[in-house]
């Protein structure tokens, strides 16, 4: 009977498993940057009174089979975790600490501290993707 080998195939599926392994490794890279970008726009962003939300905001890296997330967020036992909603979500005129931060940076302070910082850094996002991915 006649048959047929392939040689080859194991070093194949290292080489396949290899470049995989480099390409997750770029990608948790990228993330990772991405999400040091948006947590420095959102502690930029946030307003200050006593101080303790800019230091509660945190970045996380979270992995699922589909996809990878940065996410920026205050923790339910972070410091400021009581008030960090209200501040991102309510109406309300920044404080004296907020106003004088928001004109020392030339960014605005306050509402929606998350977002707006992220939008600000999209520039720097988009810089670190196209860099990076």
């Amino acid at each position: 009977m006649g048959g047929f080998r392939i040689e080859g195939l194991d070093k194949f599926r290292r080489n396949i498993e290899r470049v995989a392994d480099e390409e997750r490794w770029r990608m948790m890279k990228a993330i990772n940057a991405i999400g040091d970008v948006a947590l420095h726009g959102a502690v930029e962003h946030a307003p200050i009174d006593e101080g303790h939300l800019g230091a509660s905001i945190e970045k996380s890296i979270q992995v699922t089979p589909d996809a990878v997330h940065a996410v920026i967020r205050v923790p339910l036992n972070a410091p400021a975790a009581d008030y960090a909603t209200a501040m991102h979500e309510d109406q309300y005129t920044p404080g004296e600490k907020s106003q004088a931060k928001a004109a020392k940076n030339g960014l605005p302070v306050g509402r929606k501290y998350i977002v707006n910082g992220i939008k600000h850094a999209k520039p720097k996002i988009k810089r670190i993707a196209k860099e990076v991915l």
